[in-house]
């Protein structure tokens, strides 16, 4: 059997709880862009605490709009929140958030 290359999509087991799913994903997002707790929770505007919950998988409803600014901090793919949660809600929000992360992607081009 070939192993392809993996993505952070790879890396996301069906059998995991969502929530640490998502902590994975930004705690390692924030790591990579060298960001403590304190510079990453400044930015996005939650306290820190609440982000090392998030990182730890302890919240289970974080908040859209906390959940896509910090995507957004970091520029990960939107489309990652599909196979984290599937559901429809976050599929009309992904939908409509689309345009948005497209738009930044083309400012960074030029």
């Amino acid at each position: 059997m070939k192993t392809k290359g993996k993505s952070k999509k790879d890396n996301i087991s069906s059998e995991e709880k969502p929530s640490l799913v998502l902590g994975k994903i930004i705690k390692e997002a924030r790591k990579k862009d060298r960001l403590s707790y304190a510079e990453t929770a400044l930015m996005v505007e939650v306290s820190t605490e609440f982000l090392r919950r998030l990182e730890n998988g302890t919240i289970n409803s974080p908040g859209v709009d906390k959940v896509i600014n910090i995507f957004y901090l970091f520029d990960l793919d939107i489309n990652i929140l599909n196979e984290v949660f599937l559901n429809e809600a976050t599929r009309l929000i992904i939908k409509k958030l689309k345009p948005l992360f497209q738009k930044r992607q083309l400012l960074k081009q030029h």
